[in-house]
């Protein structure tokens, strides 16, 4: 596959900028993710994460990176707040890569990785991770990683109280699956 950088027209613009819009939705857009071929077109897309400024609701656009636009927006839950997104996977092994979204609900700050298919229909996977901790940016959402076909995502946590970083690894959707690691506070 072709990893050229492309030039990518947003709403007839080749840049995102901080405030834009897309048709009447005043938005906020983030760092873009490169998303292998979702659409199977041969031409791989990218995801965009925004924020729609009137209620903080995310969500992920995605285009081609060149040729001719096809568009999709994934709408995330209302009340959270994005801390990273990852568009690299296909966990749930249609064929089509996932966009999940690590987030922090707004009303009692617990975590959640949200994921949706990249095109077509957006069967959506939720897990929520362990209150008492503040997201880290880094997070990976994975294939199949213990042979029960349920995809995983893996979340880097900043426990508050002692300053103890663990990485926590669910199943996404079902039953947890429960795989900690934890790492000392720095002195």
């Amino acid at each position: 596959m072709d990893r050229t950088p492309k030039r990518v027209l947003f709403n007839g613009r080749t840049s995102a900028s901080q405030a834009d819009d897309v048709g009447s939705i005043p938005i906020t857009r983030s760092i873009p993710s490169i998303v292998d071929d979702a659409s199977g077109n041969n031409v791989p897309e990218v995801a965009i994460r925004s924020v729609r400024n009137s209620d903080g609701r995310n969500l992920v656009e995605i285009k081609n990176t060149h040729g001719p636009t096809q568009s999709n927006t994934l709408w995330f839950s209302a009340g959270h707040t994005a801390h990273g997104m990852t568009a690299d996977a296909d966990g749930d092994g249609n064929t089509v890569p996932e966009v999940a979204l690590l987030a922090r609900r707004d009303s009692d700050g617990s975590i959640l990785v949200e994921a949706k298919n990249a095109a077509g229909a957006t069967a959506p996977m939720q897990k929520r991770f362990s209150d008492g901790f503040s997201p880290l940016p880094e997070f990976y959402f994975l294939d199949d990683v213990d042979g029960n076909s349920v995809p995983e995502a893996s979340v880097m946590l900043y426990r508050t109280t002692d300053g103890r970083i663990a990485i926590q690894r669910r199943n996404i959707t079902g039953t947890s699956n429960t795989a900690d690691t934890w790492t000392s506070p720095e002195p």
